[in-house]
């Protein structure tokens, strides 16, 4: 399907973010949170529910306003700018949730947002999703509100590649899905990290993430409280029970 392009060090950062601070009105939600995402890097985002992780996503997304910090991609700050303007620059978002184009068929939720690659990238087009998720082809002139909640989870994930983003992110991309569909969406992430995708992932299944990831963070109440790798993580019993419930 995909060659694989995934790199045997990261040469280059992509994202980073520096001192963040973010909230809803007069309520703070992120302090001082450091990240970095490298290029061709798969990074976690774990925390127990209420931690910040969505926030995290949101405000690199523009979708919340930093209230102090930088986030910059490539260099270039985008704090402040609109989802639309970040989305150009090459940040596509998975939302917890799905919400896809409910009145339109998977094909046109698929072509909606569809950008061409960018210089150097052989880029995702429709047949590139397709063989992602062979389900999609099979319903592409279906409307997306009658698909099944994994399908339509492969359709969020389908239209976001379409954009044919830098940094891809993901929101509890396997949340409430069945385990046979969870498997499925491994899969595809999987395949995307081979194929080179740089990627900041929310999921609450620890195990499946760290044989994916090269590095961890952990949030706890709006802290960077962990960052190290997989094999870090899985070996600080304490501090996946305490923060993660693992």
């Amino acid at each position: 399907m995909f060659e694989s392009r995934r790199p045997d060090a990261i040469d280059m950062t992509l994202l980073t973010v520096s001192r963040l601070c973010a909230g809803y009105g007069t309520a703070r939600v992120l302090f001082d949170v450091d990240l970095v995402v490298g290029k061709g890097e798969l990074v976690g985002l774990l925390g127990r529910n209420g931690m910040g992780k969505t926030t995290t996503l949101l405000a690199i997304m523009g979708g919340v306003r930093p209230s102090a910090g930088a986030i910059r991609l490539s260099g270039r700050r985008i704090d402040g700018l609109p989802p639309h303007a970040i989305a150009r620059l090459g940040v596509a978002l998975v939302p917890e949730g799905r919400r896809v184009f409910a009145d339109l068929t998977v094909r046109e939720n698929l072509l909606v947002g569809a950008r061409p690659p960018r210089d150097g990238d052989e880029g995702f087009g429709l047949d590139d999703v397709f063989a992602l998720f062979p389900r999609l082809f099979e319903r592409r002139e279906q409307r997306a509100d009658r698909l099944s909640g994994g399908e339509q989870q492969m359709l969020a994930i389908g239209r976001a590649l379409m954009t044919n983003p830098a940094l891809l992110l993901l929101d509890e991309a396997t949340e409430g899905l069945a385990p046979l569909v969870r498997k499925e969406i491994w899969r595809v992430i999987a395949e995307l990290a081979g194929r080179g995708q740089s990627l900041l992932v929310v999921d609450k299944d620890v195990r499946a993430l760290a044989r994916l990831a090269h590095r961890f963070y952990v949030l706890e109440r709006g802290r960077i409280v962990f960052e190290g790798t997989p094999r870090a993580l899985l070996a600080d019993r304490s501090l996946l029970e305490r923060h993660l419930g693992v």
